[in-house]
């Protein structure tokens, strides 16, 4: 992904024991940024007003909630993790069911 661009990641609660959403750099390591902000997870991410959809931003500008920031990169990559995921998950991984990536910016 583009660092220069923003991003939405939207998504529901994932039928798993624990799951993350991780930005990376070029290298394959963390972003380092100013709020020490690497990554969300279902215990640390504001869900929203149904308290089963959540959206997380992406991008190199400061955003109020959710703010994953992938500034000063030439190229950031997300990596989603399931621990112990349902076996409906594990059978039938689907655009319906994983978080969507968009542009917004």
């Amino acid at each position: 992904m583009d660092p220069k661009s923003e991003y939405v990641i939207s998504g529901k609660k994932l039928d798993a024991k624990y799951w993350s959403i991780t930005a990376y750099d070029e290298n394959g390591f963390l972003i380092k940024n100013p709020i020490n902000k690497y990554s969300y997870n279902l215990e640390d991410v504001k869900y929203e007003a149904d308290s089963i959809s959540y959206k997380i931003n992406l991008s190199g500008v400061e955003k109020k909630e959710n703010w994953l920031p992938i500034n000063d990169v030439k190229k950031a990559t997300l990596i989603i993790r399931l621990y112990l995921p349902s076996e409906k998950v594990r059978d039938n991984l689907t655009v319906e069911t994983l978080p969507t990536i968009q542009k917004v910016k």
